[in-house]
């Protein structure tokens, strides 16, 4: 039974993260193409997080609204205990990764930004160690995760530095330096994006832990917006700007943040992460069936590498969720956070439904 959980635990977070990856490729080359012209990245953001923030709490509502008063009011809204932690979640993944985002793809051509995303595993690896989420021991498990992580994330630099090669080391970008900058926020906040969801997802649905999240971090995105785009040039929508913010809206911020935290919820945040290094390889692919050009041997031996790198990395994540239950099993002490998780998913219960809440 635990064995069959974990198969479909990791094969689900597996499909989810492939299909997330997928479409921040594509979001990577529109919003590259929507803020060619004046309209600012911020106003952008701000317009993309709107309408993913909406998308949530319909979701949300749509999932709580059958339910008693006192059952939608603890499932619905969240405690204040709860707030701090949902603050920083709305920090991480939409002030420092969409706003960073927006404005690194105002400096930065879709490629040259996903040289370095890769990186953003090892930051969500090193959080994940502090913070007790990842513990690794020699073994064959954890040699798994590290060698499976340097596969995809050297893979996916490879197929990024390919890809600009092949342009003549020629990019479409604009002030460099700030671009780099942004991009540096961004994946510091979105590696740490995931880790401070996780003690949020061992007691509340990854529905609700995304979607205030989400709402808090739309909160300081329109502040700094407002405060920081004057001219009415900042919020000039081409039908071009105005697509890709659709786009990113729907499918970027509702459906990927909401697989995001589910993914996190079924495995781990270094594994939701681990996935992040085939963005590159998405992006390339994505340009190529859009009419760009047949990828390079070089970019398709990074793909490669990625490609084995993330089986390498999946595989090894799912045998120390094995070793974990092992060691649990023949010890004498309590089970460890990460054990209660693994246990609290394997229950048959209905998603919002909270038997202890009162």
């Amino acid at each position: 039974m635990l064995k069959t959980s974990i198969v479909y635990r990791y094969g689900l977070s597996v499909a989810l993260m492939l299909t997330v990856q997928t479409i921040f490729g594509g979001y990577s080359i529109l919003a590259h193409v929507a803020l060619s012209g004046t309209l600012h990245p911020l106003v952008f953001a701000l317009v993309r997080d709107t309408l993913g923030t909406l998308c949530l709490m319909g979701a949300l509502y749509i999932k709580c609204r059958g339910m008693e008063k006192a059952d939608f009011t603890f499932n619905f809204f969240p405690k204040v205990e709860e707030f701090p932690r949902l603050m920083l979640c709305g920090v991480c993944g939409v002030w420092a990764s969409q706003a960073g985002s927006a404005l690194t793809l105002k400096n930065l051509d879709p490629t040259t930004m996903s040289l370095l995303q890769p990186l953003m595993p090892l930051v969500t690896a090193l959080g994940s160690l502090i913070a007790g989420y990842e513990v690794w021991r020699v073994g064959y498990s954890t040699a798994g995760k590290v060698l499976g992580l340097a596969l995809s994330v050297g893979g996916a630099s490879y197929i990024s530095f390919a890809s600009t090669a092949s342009k003549g080391g020629k990019s479409t970008a604009g002030n460099v330096p700030v671009g780099l900058l942004f991009l540096s926020i961004q994946i510091v906040g979105g590696g740490l994006y995931s880790v401070f969801q996780k003690p949020l997802l061992a007691e509340r649905p990854s529905m609700f832990v995304a979607t205030w999240g989400y709402a808090l971090g739309w909160c300081i995105l329109l502040l700094c917006t407002l405060s920081g785009c004057t001219s009415s040039d900042d919020w000039v929508f081409t039908p071009a700007s105005a697509g890709a913010a659709v786009y990113a809206g729907i499918l970027s911020s509702a459906y990927c943040y909401a697989a995001m935290a589910h993914a996190v919820q079924l495995s781990s945040p270094l594994f939701m992460a681990g996935f992040f290094p085939f963005m590159p390889l998405a992006t390339v692919l994505l340009v190529w069936v859009s009419g760009g050009g047949l990828p390079s041997l070089n970019v398709a031996l990074g793909g490669l590498a990625c490609g084995l790198g993330l089986a390498v990395f999946t595989a090894g994540q799912a045998l120390g969720a094995l070793e974990e239950h092992k060691r649990i099993a023949d010890s004498e002490g309590g089970p460890s956070v990460e054990y209660e998780i693994l246990r609290e998913s394997l229950s048959t219960g209905p998603l919002l439904e909270q038997d202890n809440h009162q």
